[in-house]
């Protein structure tokens, strides 16, 4: 509740950003992709037809305005769009991650030597945890000469993106 009593919240911004200040700019909140302006009236809404809250804590802006975060909530039937009527509203898609997916991992023991190799991706890893920063990934090379990226994409546990790219000649 603010100091006149009206209930609001707030999402806090990563830990790591180096600014103890308390964010001033309320969080961008939607329900099954429909903007929600009025956010007290959030609380009302019955919490057994949720399915799912994403949170993102950075700063999010839309057009001109600037949000502290998003909160995207799912419904179960995911039809609050069919039943909401405000006075001013604007319905967007918005596509939550996908579910975890099994990928093949080629072993060097998988191949014969006399087997020709002509793969051009030679190792995808998705999802990935390091927690030693000397950690090592091993694969084999194709037998197709070029030059090859090393890439590695991702986040840290606070959120932060990460973006590193190497190259390696086969020939």
């Amino acid at each position: 509740r603010t100091g006149s009593g009206n209930t609001t919240f707030w999402v806090q911004p990563p830990q790591d950003n180096g600014n103890d200040q308390i964010p001033t700019d309320p969080p961008l909140v939607t329900i099954d992709g429909v903007l929600i302006q009025d956010l007290p009236a959030i609380l009302e809404f019955d919490a057994r037809q949720l399915k799912y809250i994403h949170v993102l804590r950075d700063p999010y802006v839309m057009g001109s305005l600037q949000y502290q975060g998003m909160v995207a909530i799912e419904t179960i039937n995911g039809d609050y769009a069919a039943n909401y009527s405000p006075k001013a509203g604007k319905i967007f898609p918005y596509s939550p991650p996908r579910p975890v997916k099994n990928y093949f991992r080629q072993a060097s023991a998988d191949l014969p030597v006399h087997v020709p190799d002509f793969r051009t991706v030679l190792l995808w890893i998705p999802k990935i945890e390091i927690s030693n920063p000397q950690a090592e990934y091993t694969f084999k090379t194709s037998q197709v000469p070029g030059t090859y990226e090393i890439r590695l994409e991702g986040f840290t546990s606070f959120g932060k993106p990460i973006s590193l790219l190497r190259t390696i000649e086969v020939e």
